[in-house]
This record gives C-alpha cells, sequence and structure tokens, in this order.
C-alpha cells in the first residue's frame, strides 16, 4: 500500500486566523460607513427639502405681493408695519401654515418689515426641524433672506 503525501503548501491556523481578522475588520468598516452614509444622505434631502419650501414661500409671495394667500406664512407686503415684525409656527410639506407639529414638516420663524416708501418688503425666514423641537438653537436648520418688491 502507497502513502500519498501531498507536497503542495497549506495555511497554518495562524495565518487562517489573521485572515478572517482582516475580513472580519473590512465587513465592519464598510458597514459602518454605509449607515453614516445613510445618515448623511438623510440630513441631505431634508436640507434640500427645507431649501425648496422656503424658495418656494418666497417666490409664490414675489408673484402675488399683495394677494391674500389662504394659510400662507407670509402675509400680503401691506400688512407688515414698517418695524420689523416676528411670526412663528409650524409649515406642513405643501408650505401651508398649520397648527400642530403633527402635521408639519417644520416650524419657522419668520421676521418681516414693508418700506411704503420704497415699496419694499425684506423677510428673514428660519425653518427647521423637527417640528415638535421648540427651539432651533442646536436644531437642523435653514435660513433665508430676500427683498420682495410691490410693482
Amino acid at each position: 500500500m502507497r502513502k500519498h503525501w501531498s507536497n503542495a503548501p497549506a495555511f497554518s491556523l495562524i495565518e487562517v486566523v489573521i485572515a478572517l481578522g482582516v475580513v472580519g475588520f473590512a465587513l465592519t468598516v464598510l458597514l459602518g460607513l454605509s449607515s453614516a452614509g445613510l445618515q448623511t444622505q438623510g440630513k441631505t434631502d431634508h436640507i434640500t427639502r427645507a431649501s425648496e419650501t422656503a424658495s418656494s414661500l418666497f417666490a409664490v409671495r414675489r408673484s402675488s405681493p399683495v394677494a391674500l394667500i389662504k394659510d400662507w406664512p407670509i402675509k400680503p407686503l401691506t400688512d407688515y408695519p414698517t418695524s420689523v415684525q416676528a411670526e412663528s409656527g409650524f409649515i406642513d410639506a405643501t408650505g401651508r401654515v398649520t397648527t400642530t407639529a403633527d402635521k408639519a414638516a417644520f416650524r419657522y420663524r419668520l421676521r418681516g418689515g414693508y418700506d411704503p416708501d420704497t415699496r419694499v418688503g425684506i423677510f428673514d425666514l428660519l425653518l427647521w426641524w423637527p417640528a415638535r423641537r421648540v427651539s432651533s438653537e442646536g436644531a437642523d436648520q435653514i435660513r433665508m433672506t430676500t427683498m420682495i418688491a410691490n410693482p
């Protein structure tokens, strides 16, 4: 009876353990990076949505500076006093004012004033989220400032 001995090189136990450790570490890093990427993507989506909402609010008011628009956070320009007036509340996903945080996409603070001599309104809008958060301090937020003319 003949014995067949293989002269092929084999991996030692230490090499196998090290290889498994490297693969395990690489998988852990990949999982960590993917979850961080998902969190960053979610934050970016909120910022984009807030920016689009703020831009839309100003664009609609700019196109109709003195029209009364139901539940619109920016009143007609002529309704603002010459001194700066501040308002706050909740805005839903369509940009309309809502009464509760449950239906709101953002909480807002709007400061605005209108100069009848120049016929220009100046507005500073701060949106933050989540809407349940009472203060904007430390919250994710976006701020836009603009001038709107009354032709």
